[in-house]
């Protein structure tokens, strides 16, 4: 059996702020094989007849859209929190974006207009345009604390460094979407043909993740998201990039010194779709405001009929 091939990140200087496939050097890395990619999305696998035990536990009523709280099993036993917004209008079926918070957040950052994401604005735009949401808490994050007895990720990970339970942790949230997924496919408001997924640093990253394993994903947006430590190898978002064949944008921010806006460059030419785009801001890691609008368009343009 072929091992798993090291991918090897050489990075370059750039001042690109948007770019398009052309003018994007794609060398100084390698993409993996079929085996190789089959043997990474292996940490994704779940048992899918275990019995989701799903149910709306709250229920909270706008002019323009209902917010559920729903609860459901993860793949590891536990109950996982999240919320299902259904917009209010005449359409039997709605299409649905899955949003990922950041590291430290959680599904409430989605309901934040001062969170890192800019959450509201987000989450309003997309129901205004008639298109359902679905955030849940990740492990150890939100009110998921509670697994890591309520230790704070900050700590969890700059003071203790324990890279490899986080690690673990994004492995599992990535099931829980999965198994999310599986939920929001039985209900009759969500038509099922058109999933979207969009995600912050960390999420960003397992928003690849998610679509590089799972064909129900029909379009992608990624922001600042090419994280390529050591820890997470080998489930890296470059790593399974590869498995991405569906609309995907990728964002990030030219002084970004969490993930290096090369990096963000070799995973936006490891995406296999044919149909992708990037963009670099003259930002940080946070993006500014203007990262709104080019993502609901981009979700907006692909969830149509």
């Amino acid at each position: 059996m072929k091992r798993i091939l090291l991918l090897l990140l050489i990075l370059f200087g750039s001042k690109v702020e948007v770019l398009t496939q052309e003018n994007v050097d794609s060398s100084g890395f390698n993409t993996l094989s079929d085996e190789s990619f089959k043997a990474v999305s292996a940490f994704f696998k779940y048992d899918r007849t275990i019995p989701l035990d799903a149910k709306t536990v709250e229920r909270y009523d706008t002019r323009f859209y209902t917010r559920e709280k729903i609860v459901f099993r993860g793949v590891r036993g536990d109950l996982v929190p999240g919320y299902l917004a259904l917009p209010k209008n005449n359409d039997e079926s709605h299409p649905i974006v899955i949003l990922l918070h950041v590291g430290a957040g959680s599904k409430d950052s989605w309901w934040d207009i001062t969170s890192f994401e800019r959450g509201t604005e987000f989450t309003d735009s997309l129901l205004m345009y008639g298109i359902a949401v679905l955030a849940l808490d990740a492990q150890f994050h939100g009110e998921r604390s509670v697994n890591n007895d309520y230790l704070p990720i900050q700590q969890m990970y700059f003071d203790y460094k324990w890279f490899y339970r986080y690690r673990d942790g994004l492995i599992q949230t990535v099931g829980d979407y999965l198994r999310a997924i599986d939920y929001i496919c039985q209900r009759r408001e969500i038509d099922t043909q058109r999933i979207g997924v969009l995600g912050h640093s960390i999420g960003g990253a397992m928003a690849i993740m998610i679509a590089a394993i799972d064909q129900r994903i029909k379009c992608v947006v990624a922001s600042v998201a090419a994280f390529s430590d050591s820890w997470l190898y080998p489930i890296t978002p470059i790593n399974l990039a590869g498995g991405v064949h569906v609309p995907t944008l990728i964002l990030g921010g030219q002084n970004d010194v969490v993930i290096n806006p090369d990096s963000i460059k070799r995973l936006y030419s490891a995406i296999a779709s044919d149909i992708k785009e990037i963009e670099l801001y003259k930002s940080g890691h946070r993006l500014p405001e203007e990262n709104v609008s080019r993502s609901i368009q981009w979700l907006y343009k692909y969830l149509q009929k």
